[in-house]
């Protein structure tokens, strides 16, 4: 169920939607202005399918976070993008900077977990249990980094991305979202439905 929310609610709403994917979506959206893609057929398929739906879904003044997600898939190719980008940037470095990396991501995963233990004591277990998965995850893509394996960046990325998913859509988000107000309205409903069949 939708509730009043401002215009501007999926404008901040789908960056967090689409985490950890967002930093790539970025960067294959500038990747693609630079080579000029948004000018080709595909670049035009994309604006065509994101564009058009978020703005109807913006003027309605009902919104919910998940009225959006069939307009995401269109981000696939500039996330795509972004992401072989980074990759081939890093590879090409003389002196990547890997540990500095490294170290800078487990201190900002350690803030994390201390933070979600402070302000969901409820939920801190499994949102620790999730934050530690990324961290490994994060450090498992800086090594291949090291390495210099595209093969070992991809591998990782997609290995840590989906783990991260499954920890927080099985563990996490029951905490915060129990589909309660659709669970509520299917309950009016159904018992409104047997009313109307007694009465017959």
């Amino acid at each position: 169920m939708g509730s009043p929310q401002p215009w501007h609610f999926y404008l901040w709403t789908i960056p967090w939607i689409i985490l950890p994917w967002t930093p790539l979506v970025i960067l294959g959206a500038v990747e693609m202005y630079r080579r000029r893609l948004f000018s080709q057929p595909i670049g035009r398929f994309l604006i065509c399918w994101f564009v058009p739906g978020v703005l109807v879904m913006s003027l309605s003044a009902w919104k919910h976070f998940h009225y959006v997600i069939p307009m995401l898939p269109g981000l696939c190719v500039p996330a795509t993008l972004g992401m072989l980008s980074w990759i081939k940037y890093v590879n090409e470095q003389a002196k990547p900077r890997n540990l500095v990396v490294a170290v800078i991501f487990a201190i900002a995963c350690v803030a994390g977990m201390v933070f979600t233990h402070h302000r969901w004591p409820d939920a801190s277990d499994t949102m620790v249990l999730t934050i530690a998965v990324l961290l490994i995850g994060g450090l498992l893509v800086l090594y291949q980094a090291h390495r210099r394996s595209t093969i070992g960046q991809l591998a990782s990325i997609f290995a840590t991305a989906w783990s991260v998913a499954v920890c927080a859509d099985y563990f996490v988000l029951p905490h915060f979202d129990g589909y309660r107000p659709s669970a509520e309205l299917a309950q009016r409903a159904n018992a409104e439905a047997n009313r109307m069949k007694r009465s017959i």
